[in-house]
């Protein structure tokens, strides 16, 4: 972590610079310590900001709190009550660069002298999101908190046995989920007796990155990231998938209340689904 070393006894002058390097040594360990909590989510709530919806009159308020906000801890502001349109406000929060004004101080720079804002106090404004709206970070009402968001990644979760959507040839593929662990079942095989080989399944729980799966006929699987089976080169007219284990990317109980419509999780939240 960053900081000023001092030498006992010694004497130096502090400068605006030194302020700056400690400042961001802070800034940056903050933001080391949320990053690795965040648990799927780029942009996330992380206490306070309760939403209260009154559907019968159509008006929304919302507590002040904090958000972890593109690399940065910054307080949100209060939603005093407004009205909405539609059955489910959407909350976002728009950066808003301020200064306060009792840390302008002078300040001399190449022989001139002049006033600088020093005091930057950086807050998220919240507003009712309109239908039309581009925003890095939008809640909803029960949006999860920090606390929330990992309490729900601790659960350990056991779908049972689900059914795949079958896109080939004739069978069926299945799988169970336990925590983040998958394992498939089921087989696959050609009506016209040829090569099984082309897009198999989709549905299946989501690994991180594409998964490729060697066969034994030098043919291989791939699991992409959005769920979907091809086979590939594959000369085998059936293809058996019950040795297949994997593991998948996070999956949470529910909606977290987090939208974006300029990230990964605009349909499904903050967290992946």
């Amino acid at each position: 972590m960053k900081k000023l070393n001092f030498t006992a006894g010694s004497i130096a002058p502090l400068w605006q610079k030194d302020l700056e390097f400690m400042q961001s040594g802070i800034a940056e360990a903050i933001a080391a310590v949320l990053q690795g909590l965040e648990l799927g989510a780029d942009n996330y709530l992380v206490c306070g900001c309760a939403i209260t919806v009154n559907t019968a009159l159509s008006k929304v308020s919302m507590t002040e709190g904090w958000c972890f906000y593109e690399g940065e801890l910054l307080p949100v502001r209060a939603l005093p009550v407004t009205s909405f349109t539609g059955a489910k406000p959407y909350i976002k929060l728009s950066l808003v660069t301020a200064y306060n004004s009792e840390g302008d101080r002078p300040v001399s720079l190449a022989g001139q002298t002049g006033s600088a804002q020093m005091w930057q106090d950086c807050y998220l404004e919240p507003s009712v999101a309109l239908s039309n709206d581009n925003y890095t970070l939008a809640l909803t009402e029960g949006a999860w908190t920090l606390a929330e968001r990992i309490s729900e990644m601790s659960k350990i979760t056991d779908t049972g046995l689900v059914t795949a959507d079958l896109t080939f040839g004739t069978g069926s593929i299945s799988y169970r989920r336990v925590g983040g662990t998958v394992q498939l079942y089921g087989s696959v095989m050609n009506d016209a007796l040829g090569a099984v080989s082309g897009q198999l399944a989709t549905g299946l729980p989501r690994p991180a990155h594409p998964v490729r799966i060697p066969l034994s006929d030098d043919g291989y699987l791939i699991l992409a990231a959005s769920g979907t089976l091809t086979a590939y080169n594959t000369k085998l007219s059936k293809i058996y998938f019950d040795n297949i284990i994997y593991v998948a990317t996070p999956l949470f109980g529910g909606d977290d209340g987090h939208h974006s419509t300029t990230g990964d999780h605009s349909q499904q939240g903050g967290a992946e689904l």
